[in-house]
């Protein structure tokens, strides 16, 4: 579901007040028996953008976002608790599902904040603890908060603490001292295939990290990737683009024709010189062509500082295309995405579950799809699982389609049988 409102009477409507207190008041407000109350711990990301505005735009735009996310008639009361960090607490009228909060704070956050005639752009992570009547202590409500805050990333900004945040944040603490062993011992890719929608032929994947942990089983990304600090980050994508680079060179040798492999990428490691000495080594260890590559940068750290031209200008030469992920969903401008120089779109998941909903022109994903075209830029839809998600996209004249209705991750080994 995706909303940008929830049923009237849930409290969670649009206003323009939220009221600051302090924290002896804060902890009264919640521990309150009379009222449902939502706790949410709001952190500002793009502390970089923050900087480059006047204070007081930074903070209008901050408190324009946090009015959203609360309701008329209802109490809303917030805390600053550090620079970049916020405790709001939001009395509800009536129980808000876990799905359906997440799913208007989401709408909430992919809404552009315009201050004084200028778009903000406000990259914010939310941690959201829900009422519980086995809790009553304000300290622990904001601090399970705190615990999903701390598994909220780029792609998945907002969190909700439930049982699987707690094993989630266990798995991180029991693996946190071992992961440069495990990056050189235990990483592996597997590899979603790409649809070209013209002639229904499989001609590119995304290659996806798998961690298998002698102990505890297959670590996915949300654990670790929170994990890795920039020597780390590093490493992943050395080896990622190394996996991608073998499998490219291979899948093409077999096809006869050029098919090409993506990694993510941190949009950070933009501005790093060690990116192409990462793609020329895995180009020589492997003999193949860097323009087999893709890099997926996600859209939301498009409005990080410029990429650095020589690394940008270095990737080109290679042949090697940018490619911005989950496009629709961050507040990156057409002038940011030119900052970029990007190659490609992939139009994000939420986007691609409206066809089938409705007309395929009337969408969101229908005017991603158009901003690719007019430009000239091929454009990936993601997330296609039911087959008229598929149908929509023809209708589009989307290029290309990744879903598990087309095919899901897989090993090398069947991707080559393609």
């Amino acid at each position: 579901m995706t909303t940008d409102h929830l049923p009237s009477g849930t409290g969670f409507l649009p206003t323009d007040l939220v009221r600051p207190v302090d924290g002896t008041e804060m902890y009264r407000i919640i521990e309150a028996d009379d009222t449902p109350v939502v706790v949410a711990v709001l952190r500002v990301e793009n502390v970089t953008v923050s900087r480059s505005l006047t204070g007081a735009m930074f903070d209008d735009a901050v408190r324009m976002l946090k009015s959203r996310l609360i309701g008329e008639g209802s109490t809303a009361v917030s805390t600053r608790v550090g620079e970049h960090e916020t405790v709001v607490a939001v009395r509800v009228a009536v129980p808000v599902s876990a799905s359906d909060l997440e799913a208007f704070v989401l709408a909430q956050l992919r809404r552009p904040l315009e201050v004084r005639g200028q778009v903000v752009p406000v990259e914010l992570r939310v941690g959201i603890s829900r009422p519980d009547p086995r809790c009553g202590s304000a300290m622990e409500r904001i601090s399970r908060a705190r615990r999903a805050l701390a598994l909220a990333s780029a792609g998945h900004p907002v969190r909700i603490h439930d049982r699987t945040v707690e094993a989630q944040l266990h798995l991180r603490h029991l693996v946190s001292d071992d992961l440069p062993r495990l990056l050189r011992e235990n990483l592996s890719a597997i590899y979603q295939p790409v649809l070209d929608l013209r002639d229904n032929e499989i001609v590119a994947a995304e290659a996806l990290m798998r961690i298998d942990h002698p102990a505890l089983g297959r670590l996915t990304p949300v654990v670790v990737l929170p994990l890795l600090d920039e020597t780390l980050q590093l490493e992943l994508t050395r080896r990622m683009i190394g996996h991608a680079m073998a499998a490219a060179t291979e899948w093409s040798a077999r096809a006869a024709a050029t098919r090409h492999i993506s990694v993510n990428l941190p949009p950070e490691q933009l501005a790093k010189e060690e990116l192409l000495w990462m793609i020329d080594d895995a180009a020589a260890a492997t003999g193949g062509d860097p323009d087999m590559l893709v890099l997926e940068v996600l859209e939301t750290g498009i409005a990080s500082p410029t990429p650095d031209s020589a690394v940008r200008n270095g990737l080109r030469r290679r042949g090697v295309r940018l490619a911005v992920d989950d496009f629709g969903t961050g507040y990156s401008t057409l002038e940011q995405m030119a900052r970029l120089d990007a190659d490609m779109l992939k139009v994000d998941r939420h986007l691609t579950a409206q066809l089938g909903l409705d007309e395929p022109d009337g969408t969101a994903a229908a005017m991603a799809v158009h901003i690719g075209r007019s430009r000239g830029l091929p454009v990936v839809a993601e997330g296609v699982e039911r087959p008229e998600q598929l149908e929509g996209l023809r209708w589009l004249r989307c290029r290309y389609a990744q879903g598990w209705f087309i095919a899901r991750p897989e090993s090398l080994e069947a991707l080559l049988q393609r």
